[in-house]
């Protein structure tokens, strides 16, 4: 494999929004390599992605929570009309 930068950041960020398992090999040592640098980008790449998922997870609920108590509100008010 030769090492492009950022193909492995890249390639785990894509991953991760595919719903694809993380493919990072476990514990292949302390050598800087050409498949060491880009699986630490890749690692990297389905982390962010992965935090980025839950985020936007989490604002769209918050959103939704608002609106549901904003048409509640109403609804309430609407009813003591």
């Amino acid at each position: 494999m030769s090492y492009e930068p950022g193909k492995g950041y890249r390639d785990g960020w894509e991953d991760r929004h595919f719903g694809k398992p993380n493919m990072a090999p476990m514990g292949w040592g302390n050598a800087t390599t050409d498949d060491s640098v880009y699986w630490d980008e890749y690692k990297q790449g389905y982390a962010d992605a992965s935090k980025r998922i839950v985020e936007d997870a989490r604002r769209t609920i918050s959103d939704m929570k608002a609106d549901l108590n904003k048409r509640f509100l109403t609804e309430s008010n609407e009813r003591l009309l």
